[in-house]
This record gives structure tokens, C-alpha cells and sequence, in this order.
């Protein structure tokens, strides 16, 4: 097959002009929207596994036009546009639209689920909300390392109210962190209509950190995220872009809208198509002839295509390498040094000495953990001293396991060794999502392409005589029935 550019666009430095270029906006749109067409119609042909469809969102991918190939995206299941236009191509989504061997996840992931670590794109994971946390840690790594990056991290209307959506925004602002939040409200969780449960109709959100846009005209969305994005990157913290948009189709494919939207309100919406209104506009303007949009459409088609056709022929991943990435290689690395000391001493007192060496030993380790600061240093003393020594390094978490370990998994991942305490184990299970829906499965669904190594410590009964139902728990069990690259349990 003749290479086609649309199938292999490389992401553009934006220049910060502030024109934007709507023709290409439209080119890109339609590309996007051919894809989501062209795999609506293959599982009606029983060719496909699942269809998750983007149709409405696609104006979002102007976002894109101010990124830097450095900037991270995580994104969530209806995010193709973005994808795109940060630089994964129409022909790697038909790729992992079929489950195919060289698809981002080697099959491994639902369509819509891409891993593409050359384009610092995280490979979502399903459950709602759960990519927020790991987006800040993100955020926070680059703002250790004094960088002018920033992060995109998108999600659905409904889900906003995962708890784990509120500690990354307090995460957000309380650090100033140069995360952009995109909430994409396409008024729907499925069939539940969430005009009435959205914080910022709720007045939970303090107006001065959300923008409200009509994300159904893409110069809106380019102006908003273009000034969110040089907010964040002059160091002037996060912003929440509260995109109002459409889902022009049914949830899924197993799903049929027509059962619980009006058939005014689909019409109505249907009218809004903000490719429609693009491709109108720009006909208005006398930048675009209705033959020339006709003909873009046809030859766009027939590209894409061209495209799914040669993606149905490529070879289904081997079933024999389903354990492949599962966990870590071996990796060399510099020991610690044991240095024995003459006095008796206690088992907090060597925790102790081993973490103040293993900071002096690597610049990129980072503690964070409930009451690890002095002079405290530690409910138990394990930090005593360390963050006297180390200031930046050593600090403090908020009362939230969810948000230790979330951030963990972001900034393992950009490149950073957090070392990160819980108070006690019995506490993990409000971090559980993070645990085993991101962290354990990263390595495996990305097919080692992204991995997010990290120490997470908690003790339990200690030195507590009674400390009951909640200091006392062993948990070994749950562990060892995580799949996962290393859960490693010393208690």
C-alpha cells in the first residue's frame, strides 16, 4: 500500500500563533471521524471486538496544535482525536482497533487504549478517573525538574464524581502543578443524564481554576487550552477546561441511545455536529467550496478505508506470549552500601539509615507519606531527620492513600524513584484502583513500553499493643493474587 500522509502526520511544534487553522482542524477532524465510521460499520459486519466512538468530540483535537511532542497526554476511552493529534496515526488506531500482534498493546488493549511512550502518550486504563492521579504525578515531576512541559489529562462528564478526580485537583492546586484538566460533558453516563450532577453546575468548584467552552466550535477550544497551556507553563498552576460538547451516537455499540434520548434532543444535537459547523463556516468564508469539502470527504474515506482493509489482514497476537511483560526483567543496579554499626540498635533506626543513603545515593528518589516531616519524621520515626536534610525531597502527603500511591505511579513513570510511605497497610484499600488497575497492569499492557518502578512501605501491628482491627491486618493474600511486574510484600 502507498503510504498515505494522512496515516503518518507527525506531531507540529506549535509556533504560538495565535491564528488558528481551521482547514487543517477540519482535514484532521474528518480523519478521525472516518476511523470511528469506518469501525462502526466493521462490528456491524461482525468484524470488530468493541466500538468505542469519539463522534463530537473530535473538535478537542485543536488542543493538540499548542502541545510539544515533550507534553503528556492521559487521556480516556474517547480520546482518538487527541491521540491523533499529538502524533499516534489513523492507520496505529485500526491497528488497535483489531486487536493486531504490532498494534501499541500488541492486543492487549480495548480499542482507544493506545501506548505510545515516543509521543509521552500513557495508555489509558478503563476505569473511570483512574488516570487523574498519575496525570499530577506527572505534573509534579516536571515541576521537580524545572521544566516547561505540561499535562493534558482528559475525562468524562460522569466521571467527576470519582473521588479520585477531587484529590487530584486539590493535588493540582495545592502544588501549582502544570496539569490542564479537559472534562469532556457530553451531558451522558451512558444513559444517565448528568445536567444535574456535575460539580461545577453544583457550585462544588470555585470558579476562578474551570473555563467553561462550547467545545462544538474548535476555535474555542483552541483559544481556552491555548491559555491554560501558557498558564501552566510560565509555573501558574492548573486549570479545569469544562468542555460542553455532544456524543453524537450511542455509548458503545452495544448500547442504543434512542432508548433514553429523545428523538428532538438527537436531532437537535445532530445539528450541532462540529464538523458540520466547521466545514459550514469555512464554505461561508469562501475558504472551502462545497465540491472541494465533498471531495475531501471521498478521498478521506477511501483512505481510511484502504487503511482498516490492510489493518484486518495483519497477523493476531500469539496466545504464547500472553505472559510476556507480565513482570520486570532483571535490571543491574547500585546496592545501598551496608555500613554495620557497633551499638545495638533497632529495626526503625536501620530503616532510617538506609533511607537517608539511598537519597544521598539517587537524586531522582522522592518521599512522600503522611507525617514524614520533622519533627515529627514519621509515626514511627523511619523518616526522623530526613527531610531536615533533604527539604524538596521529603515531604508531607494529604490524609489520602489514593493520592500517594496515584502519584507515585506518574512520577515513577516520568522518570523519578519515589520511595512513598503508608502509615499502615491496613489503610491501602482507598489506593486499590491505583494499585491494581494502573500500576500492576502497566508494564504488561504497554507491552514494557511504559513501566512505573517505586517502593511503597507501610508497617503493620508494630509497636502498637492494641492497636485492633485497623493496625493489626496482614495482608499478604490480597497481594499474591495480584498479577503484576513486582508486589514485593515486607511488612
Amino acid at each position: 500500500m502507498t503510504q498515505n500522509p494522512l496515516c503518518d502526520r507527525v506531531m507540529r511544534i506549535s509556533d504560538q500563533s495565535l491564528t488558528i487553522p481551521l482547514k487543517e482542524l477540519l482535514n484532521l477532524m474528518l480523519i478521525v471521524r472516518e476511523g470511528d465510521l469506518r469501525e462502526g460499520n466493521l462490528m456491524r459486519q461482525g468484524k470488530g471486538w468493541i466500538h468505542i466512538p469519539g463522534m463530537g468530540h473530535e473538535s478537542l483535537i485543536a488542543i493538540t496544535h499548542h502541545l510539544h511532542r515533550e507534553d503528556y497526554l492521559f487521556t480516556y476511552y474517547r480520546d482518538r482525536a487527541l491521540m491523533l493529534g499529538k502524533g499516534f496515526t489513523a492507520q496505529q488506531l485500526a491497528w488497535d482497533y483489531f486487536a493486531c500482534a504490532k498494534s501499541s498493546t500488541g492486543g492487549r488493549g480495548m480499542p482507544v487504549h493506545c501506548s505510545a511512550k515516543h509521543l509521552n502518550i500513557f495508555p489509558p486504563a478503563t476505569p473511570t478517573a483512574s488516570q487523574c492521579l498519575p496525570a499530577v504525578g506527572a505534573a509534579w515531576g516536571i515541576k521537580h525538574s524545572e521544566k516547561t512541559d505540561v499535562v493534558i489529562c482528559t475525562i468524562g462528564d460522569a466521571s467527576v464524581r470519582q473521588g479520585e478526580f477531587y484529590e487530584a485537583v486539590c493535588m493540582a492546586v495545592q502544588e501549582r502543578l502544570p496539569v490542564i484538566f479537559v472534562v469532556e460533558d457530553n451531558a451522558y453516563g451512558i444513559s444517565t443524564s448528568t445536567k444535574h450532577q456535575l460539580p461545577f453546575r453544583l457550585g462544588i468548584f470555585n470558579e476562578e481554576i474551570f473555563v467553561r467552552v462550547d467545545g462544538r466550535h474548535p476555535a474555542e477550544i483552541f483559544n481556552h487550552s491555548g491559555q491554560a497551556i501558557t498558564k501552566a507553563r510560565q509555573g501558574n498552576g492548573p486549570t479545569i477546561l469544562w468542555v460542553e460538547l455532544d456524543r453524537l451516537v450511542s455509548h458503545t455499540n452495544s448500547d442504543d441511545h434512542r432508548i433514553y434520548r429523545p428523538k428532538e434532543e438527537i436531532d437537535a444535537m445532530l445539528q450541532r455536529d462540529p464538523l458540520s459547523v466547521l466545514a459550514r463556516h469555512l464554505i461561508n468564508a469562501g475558504e472551502l467550496t462545497a465540491t472541494e469539502w465533498q471531495a475531501l470527504q471521498f478521498k478521506t474515506a477511501m483512505t481510511i478505508d484502504e487503511i482498516y482493509q490492510q489493518a484486518e489482514r495483519e497477523n493476531s497476537p500469539n496466545p504464547d506470549q500472553i505472559l510476556v511483560h507480565l513482570y520486570g526483567s532483571k535490571v543491574d543496579h547500585q546496592c545501598v552500601p551496608f555500613q554495620p554499626v557497633e551499638r545495638t540498635t533497632t529495626m526503625v533506626a536501620a530503616i532510617n539509615q538506609t533511607l537517608r543513603e539511598a537519597l544521598q545515593l539517587y537524586p531522582q528518589m522522592i518521599m512522600f507519606g503522611q507525617d514524614i516531616e520533622d519533627p515529627k519524621g514519621g509515626v514511627f520515626g523511619f523518616t526522623k531527620g530526613l527531610s531536615s536534610q533533604f527539604s524538596q525531597r521529603v515531604t508531607n502527603s494529604p490524609l489520602a492513600e489514593a493520592t500517594i500511591v496515584g502519584v507515585a505511579a506518574g512520577l515513577a513513570a516520568t522518570g523519578y524513584k519515589p520511595v512513598f510511605e503508608l502509615q499502615f497497610i491496613d489503610f491501602i484499600t482507598p489506593a486499590f484502583n491505583q494499585l491494581v488497575q494502573q500500576i500492576a497492569t502497566l508494564r504488561w499492557r504497554s507491552q514494557g513500553d511504559w513501566s512505573c518502578p517505586m517502593v511503597l512501605y507501610a508497617p503493620y501491628g508494630a509497636y502498637l499493643p492494641g492497636g485492633s482491627t485497623w493496625h493489626s491486618q496482614s495482608n499478604e493474600g490480597w497481594w499474591t493474587h495480584i498479577p503484576a511486574e513486582v508486589l514485593n510484600v515486607r511488612n
